[in-house]
């Protein structure tokens, strides 16, 4: 091996570096938020400022879903209660 070789310089060898970076949530990562503060005037600023106010939405949204769902749930149970009061005064009515 050594014979087939001497004659040849060594290739220069290569190195492949690969980097993965992952962030979960709402916001983006603390160094993006500072890449987007250079590219953009306060432009950590405003996605915090949207991110609150998703969220406000959100609060409020859901808050309001309860409410409705709660309203929904005690009509049926008046109804219910009509139906059956009415069922019963019929049972005994036709005795």
């Amino acid at each position: 091996m050594a014979k087939r070789n001497a004659g040849r310089a060594n290739p220069p060898s290569r190195q492949v570096v690969a980097v993965a970076s992952r962030w979960t949530g709402p916001l983006p990562a603390p160094e993006s938020l500072a890449e987007f503060n250079a590219i953009i005037p306060d432009g950590a600023e405003r996605i915090m400022r949207m991110a609150e106010l998703e969220q406000a939405h959100r609060i409020a949204f859901e808050d309001t879903r309860l409410k409705l769902l709660a309203a929904d749930t005690r009509r049926g149970h008046y109804i219910g209660g009509v139906i059956g009061a009415l069922a019963i005064a019929a049972s005994v009515g036709a005795v």
